[in-house]
């Protein structure tokens, strides 16, 4: 099973492998200022608002507010976001449900 990253272990450093933190586009202390676990691990991948908006082909308002709330998002956008990051569809519920616990 995939071990994912909390906000909590980058900000104590507790993550084992450092390496798969490093992305060209944002630094650990964006990452750190996350408003949740989905948009950490966007940002871990990576990925802008933009590119996420045009991976779901919506607005970038509207790809905003999916990102700050995770419960607006459609069972089809989950698909196409596990399909993008070669992962399965409970994956992405699993850290989308981290923030709901």
């Amino acid at each position: 099973k995939t071990k994912y990253i909390t906000i909590q272990e980058i900000s104590t450093k507790k993550c084992v492998n450092l390496e798969c933190l490093m992305t060209k586009k944002y630094k650990y202390s964006h990452i750190r200022e996350a408003h949740n676990e989905f948009e950490a691990y966007l940002r871990i991948k990576g990925m802008s608002t933009r590119q996420f908006s045009f991976l779901l082909d919506v607005s970038e308002v509207t790809a905003r507010r999916y990102v700050l709330d995770t419960t607006l998002l459609r069972y089809y956008h989950m698909r196409i976001i596990a399909n993008h990051f070669n992962m399965t569809v409970h994956d992405v519920i699993d850290i989308i449900e981290y923030d709901l616990k």
